[in-house]
């Protein structure tokens, strides 16, 4: 929660007659970008912000191809050595924009042979 966002821009570095509307520009365009959630409250824009998992936000931001190339090569490369897995973020390309059969020829093949186990 967001007790004031005066303060919130003063914390956040901003100072002066400029500082809220800084402030609001950013945080309108991390959550244009998918990096944060918000919510208002009464008159307040900004009561509520939740960040969002930032690996989880770059992987939608590639999906949508709105990055760069060497740069994703980079956050790929730099994932991989602290440990991230970018695979548990990336469903299969069949999800992409598709809702296949799940009992037809597109589901994966481990859903093929659970079904066929279980028929």
């Amino acid at each position: 929660s967001i007790p004031s966002e005066k303060d919130l821009a003063y914390a956040a570095g901003y100072e002066g007659s400029r500082a809220e509307r800084t402030m609001r520009e950013r945080i309108l365009k991390l959550e244009e970008l998918g990096f944060i959630k918000t919510k208002n409250d009464g008159i307040r824009e900004y009561a509520h912000i939740l960040i969002v998992n930032p690996l989880r936000a770059c992987v939608a931001l590639k999906r949508k191809n709105q990055i760069p190339e060497e740069w994703w090569t980079a956050f790929v490369r730099r994932a991989s050595e602290i440990g991230a897995d970018l695979e548990l973020l990336m469903p299969p390309a069949w999800l992409d924009g598709v809702t296949p059969d799940p009992f037809g020829d597109s589901a994966p093949a481990a859903t093929q042979q659970t079904q066929a186990a279980t028929s």
